[in-house]
């Protein structure tokens, strides 16, 4: 039943993964970010809670746990604030960072040092305001949280209704058929 929600979920990984691969870094933003917002969506029970509540209860569930240990102080609050501002404005600027609520975050690729850009950022004037992740962490974190996510289905009788409904809702692949014209 979820077939079409694992293939499409396993595209738009594909697709961010191969972004990070060319370097077209903000599209791999969109992409990761967007679809967290699909995965919290798909979890949740259809609007009983905001986009926001729901966006940050599924990175707080899901995906800090797979973060914590590269990422201590980071929070579903600077995540939801950084999907703000790239799927809203291509920056990393949203109303939470601006008002001071979340830090921006700044990230790393290759063989680029999150940690070093950090330690670096400390001694300017943006000093606690940003948070250095790297593509590659949040894209491994990103695909474990969601085996985790999806394998707990299995287990939780509510979350695997929330997903068969959400899969029907999907975009399906039809095979090829020959054209008209």
């Amino acid at each position: 039943m979820l077939e079409h929600f694992l293939k499409n979920n396993e595209d738009m990984l594909s697709a961010a993964a191969h972004c990070i691969e060319v370097r077209q870094y903000v599209p791999a933003q969109v992409l990761l970010y967007s679809h967290i917002d699909t995965l919290a969506w798909a979890g949740s029970s259809k609007g009983k809670i905001a986009i926001g509540e729901s966006y940050e209860a599924w990175v707080s569930t899901w995906l800090l746990p797979e973060l914590v240990s590269s990422y201590p102080t980071l929070t579903a609050s600077e995540l939801y604030a950084a999907r703000c501002g790239m799927v809203h404005t291509l920056t990393g600027t949203s109303r939470l960072s601006s008002a001071g609520k979340a830090r921006r975050i700044g990230y790393a690729a290759g063989t680029a040092n999150a940690q070093a850009m950090d330690d670096a950022l400390a001694s300017t004037k943006f000093a606690g305001q940003i948070i250095t992740l790297h593509y590659d962490v949040l894209l491994r974190a990103l695909r474990r949280s969601i085996d985790k996510f999806i394998a707990s289905s299995s287990e939780d009788a509510e979350l695997l209704q929330n997903l068969e409904a959400a899969a029907k809702q999907h975009y399906q692949i039809l095979p090829d058929v020959e054209r008209n014209n």
